[in-house]
Order: C-alpha cells, then sequence, then structure tokens
C-alpha cells in the first residue's frame, strides 16, 4: 500500500495515486517508489510526496530526510515489523536513545 508522506493536517481526504510512476533503486534489495502530487493538482498551498519504500529481506526499513546530510536533527520514517508500526521519528542522534517517535500531532502520514 502506498504511503502519503509530508502530509498537511488539512488534505485528510487527500488521496495518493494507485500507480506510484517514479522509482530510485537504492541498492540491490530496497526501491523508493514515489508520486509528487503539486499543490495545483490537489488545490493546496503545498505540494505532497507519495510513496513506498520495497525493500527485499527481512527487517527494519526507514527512510530518512535531512537539510545539511546529517542524522543528528533529521526526521525519519521507520517501519518496524515485529510491531507492525510505521512511524515519523525525530533523530536527535546516532545512539537508539536519542531516537523517538514524534508526538502524535506530527504523525501525519496514511496509509502505513
Amino acid at each position: 500500500e502506498n504511503v502519503v508522506l509530508f502530509v498537511d493536517d488539512n488534505e485528510s481526504s487527500m488521496e495518493c495515486p494507485d500507480n506510484l510512476n517514479r522509482f530510485v533503486q537504492l541498492d540491490a534489495s530496497v526501491t523508493f517508489h514515489y508520486a509528487i502530487l503539486t499543490s495545483s493538482s490537489i488545490n493546496s498551498p503545498e505540494g505532497v510526496l507519495c510513496g513506498r519504500l520495497d525493500y527485499d529481506g527481512i527487517g527494519w526499513v526507514a527512510l530518512a530526510v535531512s537539510k545539511d546530510m546529517k542524522m543528528a536533527g533529521s526526521e525519519a520514517i521507520i517501519g518496524l515489523p515485529g510491531d507492525n508500526t510505521v512511524l515519523k521519528y525525530n533523530l536527535n542522534g546516532m545512539a537508539g536513545n536519542l531516537v523517538s517517535p514524534m508526538d502524535d500531532d506530527k504523525q501525519t502520514l496514511k496509509n502505513t
């Protein structure tokens, strides 16, 4: 199922397309499929990124966004199959205890 990333709460009725027509092969076992919905196509002041991260293997997957190419201070989407969760996280450092789920009001992912 496709996941809506970085959604404005006012766009609760917005749906991602079934076919994500762009992709990036991140390595031999990970592919990021995505579509960008422009602001004009969804009648919103901002566009929306819809995506699906496919991993051919067993384990957790994550997608992180950084303004300065550093882990600390970045945000990530982490899927934990053992917990059956996909949540947004704050990456406050590289140690596990510094990675924490964002507050509920920041959990804007849909269809996870």
